[in-house]
């Protein structure tokens, strides 16, 4: 799913498909997608229909959304489940280990 999703978002942002037929995409895909367990689709898929529910409403202009979809289809895809103080986690670029921030709960913090 995650690899039809992306290039999903690519022909949206190459101008193969137009916005109207991306929202109409995800609406047809969202619950698949969403029953596969792909964590990286579900993510993906989540954050695209709340940035068509913020463009809907108002709260980001046609430019802002293509540039958030941009960022989403080249998002690298980490779920972290942060039971100790510090992780390791490997992502696309290699493995770094993180820490939480005491200030922020739900922040990590790269450590050199």
């Amino acid at each position: 799913m995650l690899q039809q999703l992306r290039d999903t978002l690519r022909q949206f942002l190459d101008g193969t498909l137009d916005r109207r037929a991306l929202e109409d995409w995800l609406v047809t895909h969202l619950q698949a997608i969403l029953d596969s367990n792909d964590q990286g689709a579900v993510e993906i898929a989540n954050a695209l229909d709340v940035l068509f529910l913020k463009l809907n409403d108002g709260f980001v202009t046609d430019e802002e959304f293509v540039e958030r979809a941009a960022a989403l289809s080249l998002r690298p895809l980490t779920t972290l489940v942060v039971a100790a103080s510090t992780t390791s986690i490997t992502t696309e670029s290699g493995s770094e280990t993180y820490r939480r921030d005491p200030n922020q709960i739900d922040r990590l913090v790269r450590v050199a």
